[in-house]
C-alpha cells in the first residue's frame, strides 16, 4: 500500500500543477437485452497503455464507495472500471431489492459468468489504453463471487481478487480455465460460508493448477473491509485495522501480478 500511496501522491501533485486529471465517464453496453452502465475512471493526462482493473459491486449495486476506490487506483496509474451487473435501471434501495437483483445471477451460474464476461469484454474493447496482458478484477461479497465467476470463464486475467465471497465452484474442474493468479480473503466468522466451501475451492485450485493465495482473518466478520457494512445484518462488522491490513495485501498482489506480465 505504501508504494500505491507514493504513486497516488505523485499523481496528485501533477494534478495540482495542471498536468494530470482523473476522469470519470460512463460506459454503456448491454447483455441479453439488458442495458448496462459502468463508470470508467482514469488519468487522461497520459495516453500510454496501462493496467486495467475491474471492480464488481456488491449486492447493493454500484456505490459511491466503488467510485472512490476507483479514483484511488486511477491515481496510481491504472484505468479502472466499476462494472454494472444488474442493469442501468436497477439500483437497489434496500435489502429486499438487493436480494431480488442478485437472485437471477446466483440461480444461473452460466448466465452469471456471461454477464461478468460482458463487462470485461466491453471494457477491454472500448478502451485501447487498457493493457490486455495486465487486467485484474476484484470485488467484495457478491462482487467477489462475480470476479471468480469471470475468472472461471477463461478470461485473460492477470489477477482475480475475491473478498468474503461465495467461492464454491460448480465442479473441481472449474479451475482449469482460470488464467493468472487468484487471491481470496475471508473472515473466519462469516456465517454465510459453508463448512465445506473452503475445501471445495482449494480442490478446484489444485485441480486447475492455479497460482492462488487464501487468507482467512481470525475473529473477523463478513463486513470487515466495508465501512458501510450494515450493523443490523448478522455477522457483518467493519474492522478498520483488518481492513488496512487486507488493503495492503491487495495492493501488493496487484503490483506483483501486473509486474509479472510486463
Amino acid at each position: 500500500m505504501r508504494n500505491l500511496l507514493i504513486v497516488s501522491t505523485l499523481f496528485l501533485l501533477l494534478a495540482q500543477a495542471g498536468f494530470a486529471s482523473i476522469r470519470e465517464e460512463p460506459l454503456e453496453y448491454d447483455h441479453n437485452g439488458v442495458p448496462l452502465e459502468a463508470t470508467v475512471v482514469y488519468n487522461d493526462a497520459a495516453d500510454n497503455k496501462r493496467p486495467g482493473l475491474i471492480i464488481f459491486h456488491d449486492w447493493r449495486g454500484p456505490q459511491p464507495k466503488d467510485i472512490a476506490l476507483a479514483r484511488e487506483y486511477a491515481g496510481a496509474g491504472y484505468i479502472v472500471m466499476v462494472a454494472d451487473l444488474f442493469g442501468r435501471d436497477v439500483r437497489p434501495r434496500n435489502a429486499e431489492q438487493a436480494k431480488e437483483a442478485t437472485r437471477e445471477l446466483y440461480a444461473d451460474r452460466d448466465f452469471f459468468r456471461k454477464r461478468a464476461f460482458r463487462s470485461f469484454d466491453a471494457f477491454t474493447k472500448e478502451y485501447w489504453i487498457v493493457d490486455a496482458k495486465r487486467v485484474a478484477v476484484m470485488g467484495q461479497a457478491f462482487g467477489g463471487t462475480a470476479a471468480l465467476e469471470l475468472a472461471r470463464t477463461g478470461a485473460r486475467l492477470a489477477g482475480t481478487i475475491a473478498i468474503n465471497a461465495s467461492i464454491k465452484p460448480a465442479s473441481a474442474s472449474d479451475g482449469r480455465k482460470i488464467q493468472g493468479r487468484v487471491l481470496v480473503l475471508h473472515a473466519d466468522s462469516d456465517p454465510y460460508l459453508g463448512k465445506s466451501e473452503l475445501h471445495e475451492f482449494i480442490d478446484e485450485m489444485r485441480e486447475g493448477g492455479v497460482d492462488y493465495e487464501l487468507v482467512v482473518y481470525g475473529r473477523a466478520q463478513r463486513g470487515f473491509m466495508d465501512p458501510d457494512a450494515p450493523t443490523t445484518v448478522r455477522g457483518a462488522a467493519y474492522d478498520p485495522d483488518l481492513a488496512e491490513q487486507a488493503r495492503e495485501t491487495i495492493d501488493q498482489f496487484l503490483e506483483q501480478v501486473f509486474a509479472s506480465e510486463q
